[in-house]
């Protein structure tokens, strides 16, 4: 049986990466661990699973209604590091996870967590893009033409 690591954040991504999990696990028969990294810095780690726990296990739950055979993960620690330490333990044939798609700036100064995961190089890894808002396109009245104009460029 092919297994899937799926490791999801509870953002809008999220329902995305099930849905495309469960087209591709269904019918590939393979078995999803739908993985949490909590980084939450909790002295006690059974309040935090008792917290977080029906989360996960409705993430399973949703997938397991659409025919997938699903597992949850709960883990505390370091994000990167605890997924490359569970690819490492249950070595998934694949890795399908979101990404918020902040853009370069964002990936270069705060790291992204997808982008660690792909450079890792120990399995094959699928980014969901991050869902577009409905009104994605700049607002014009947040641009001031002037200042455009001052530098050259053109405005619209």
């Amino acid at each position: 049986m092919q297994t899937i690591l799926m490791p999801i954040d509870f953002s809008d991504t999220t329902d995305q990466v099930v849905a495309f999990v469960a087209g591709l696990a269904a019918p590939l028969d393979a078995e999803v661990y739908v993985l949490y990294v909590s980084q939450a810095d909790l002295d006690d780690s059974e309040q935090g699973k008792a917290a977080l726990s029906p989360r996960v296990d409705g993430i399973v739950a949703q997938l397991s209604e659409k025919g997938c055979v699903a597992s949850p993960l709960l883990v505390f620690g370091p994000v990167v590091e605890s997924i490359l330490d569970q690819i490492d333990t249950k070595q998934p044939g694949m890795v399908v996870m979101g990404s918020h798609g902040h853009g370069a700036l964002y990936d270069l100064v705060m790291g992204s967590v997808a982008g660690a995961i792909m450079r890792s190089g120990k399995c094959p890894v699928l980014i969901v893009p991050s869902p577009k808002p409905a009104s994605w396109e700049p607002d014009p009245a947040m641009i001031d033409p002037d200042a455009w104009n001052e530098y050259g460029f053109p405005f619209g």
